[in-house]
């Protein structure tokens, strides 16, 4: 390249697959070197033409292609001068860089205040450049010694301090006592805070789930208006061409009736001494209950399988019904109920010793 790498200016590197950077800076006293990959996507490099050997790029460019914005589809004012040059030229890499062989060099030099050195006569201008050259290196200077102090601090007080800012970790050089335990404090304060200030996203929507297939479905058709069952060119009737479907759950509430059961009696008008014959009430859970084997159910599961209690089933008769029935009749058959289950502890008994 002919080119000079403790004159100041910065080398950028990039390899073949355009994923991965390296920058070359001389600040005086040693080279720094810093590297960054991308994890997706690649950098949209310049493209030379075949006879050219360098480009002339501003330092705003540099920083579009380091945020991998592409410089062929960005246009420039006309008004603006371009203030700094870019050199850049294919190599063969000896050392096998980034396991390539094709590496491209961009030198790059930011003279700052170029709009004031072209104001100059020709004679203070070249005088100039070299101070305003060395203001420029001070100033990348200055931002690689902020940078090495704060690494510096972060290895002081522990990894979790590269959460706090620059000011923070000034702050904390200033008191004497400081610990690792105090930077941890501060630093879960810090997350808390914005954890509380960062709103949470929103979840999806999972969808509507398909109701059982078990489940009765009961059809309603909703017609058209009649005007627009008409059409409007030909004025005949429209064909019906499907149904826009949708689902959803009904019910039916529970429905309190007075059950009457109705026995024959029967007699012989020309034989009256036989007397009268009368058809036999079938079997209930509870007999002479006023409460049919139904609604014994219905109670039952209320209480233990809903833990419904007595006094609220009571409330919801009157409720729904306008029928007073007092707790003491409901805990009456419960128990009742439960005398018919006592011929099942045996088994049951025997059952649960064996297991």
């Amino acid at each position: 390249m002919e080119s000079n790498p403790l004159d100041g200016h910065l080398y950028l590197f990039c390899n073949k697959r355009r994923n991965r950077l390296k920058v070359l800076y001389w600040d005086g006293s040693g080279l720094w070197i810093c590297n960054k990959r991308l994890e997706k996507g690649r950098y949209s490099w310049p493209e030379l033409e075949e006879s050219a050997s360098q480009i002339t790029l501003a330092h705003e460019e540099l920083s579009l292609l380091l945020g991998g914005i592409e410089l062929e589809r960005t246009r420039r004012k006309n008004w603006w001068r371009r203030s700094a040059w870019i050199a850049v030229k294919k190599v063969r890499s000896p050392n096998n860089f980034f396991e390539q062989d094709v590496l491209d060099c961009i030198q790059l030099s930011t003279p700052p205040m170029q709009d004031t050195l072209d104001q100059l006569p020709p004679e203070l201008r070249e005088r100039f450049v070299p101070f305003f050259q060395d203001r420029q290196r001070l100033i990348i200077e200055n931002r690689l010694l902020r940078e090495e102090i704060r690494l510096l601090r972060i290895a002081k007080y522990g990894p979790r301090s590269e959460k706090l800012s620059d000011a923070q970790l000034e702050l904390l050089e200033g008191e004497p006592g400081v610990n690792r335990a105090e930077v941890e404090t501060e630093i879960a304060q810090a997350e808390k805070d914005q954890a509380q200030t960062t709103p949470k996203p929103r979840p999806r929507h999972p969808g509507r789930q398909e109701f059982p297939a078990h489940l009765e479905r009961r059809e309603i058709k909703i017609p058209c208006l009649p005007e627009d069952c008409v059409c409007p060119q030909c004025q005949g009737e429209k064909a019906i061409i499907g149904y826009e479907r949708s689902q959803e759950l009904g019910v039916i509430p529970a429905q309190y009736f007075v059950k009457v059961t109705l026995r024959e009696k029967r007699a012989c008008p020309l034989h009256p001494e036989e007397g009268v014959v009368c058809a036999s009430l079938p079997s209930k859970i509870i007999p002479r209950s006023k409460l049919s084997d139904e609604m014994i159910v219905d109670v039952l599961v209320k209480k233990y399988g809903d833990h419904l209690p007595a006094y609220r089933q009571s409330m919801i008769l009157e409720r729904d019904a306008g029928l007073e029935m007092s707790r003491k009749t409901l805990i009456g058959l419960i128990m009742r109920s439960g005398g018919w289950l006592e011929a099942l502890m045996p088994g049951l008994k025997s059952d649960l010793f064996n297991s």
